[in-house]
């Protein structure tokens, strides 16, 4: 008799799982948030919607719009999906610049102005980094 043990090796794949980033504690976020987000986000918004406007400015502009919460509060940020892949497709580019040019860079001031708000007054903060979020959706119909 011959005992041969069948062995089947299974690979799972972790490395979404593993791409968690290490935040800064909670008290350190509330005292950067005192000391220096609250004018270093402010002067963030105000350079970016500058650089949104120029037009040749908007991949400027829209990099530090996705990096205001850490700005803000050193929050870091990344969307679950960019870990999968997963890529929404784009609206037509003729329809996003019509938006973009009737809508989109009124509308932004407006939301950016709020998500401000929002954010200094503490409380508010979690929904103001979830409009910042959202600022490029805002501007350009960007998914």
């Amino acid at each position: 008799m011959n005992n041969q043990t069948n062995t089947t090796n299974v690979h799972v794949n972790l490395s979404p799982l593993m791409a968690v980033q290490h935040q800064p504690g909670c008290l350190t976020q509330f005292v950067y948030f005192l000391f220096i987000g609250w004018w270093l986000g402010g002067i963030s918004i105000i350079v970016a919607y500058c650089l949104l406007v120029t037009v040749l400015g908007i991949p400027l502009g829209i990099m530090i719009l996705n990096r205001l919460p850490y700005l803000f509060a050193l929050r870091q940020t990344e969307s679950p999906m960019a870990y999968y892949g997963v890529k929404a497709v784009q609206h037509n580019v003729g329809i996003r610049a019509l938006w973009f040019c009737l809508v989109g860079f009124w509308a932004t001031l407006i939301w950016l102005i709020v998500g401000y708000v929002l954010a200094c007054t503490i409380i508010g903060l979690p929904v103001a980094f979830w409009m910042f979020d959202r600022v490029p959706t805002i501007l350009t119909l960007q998914r």
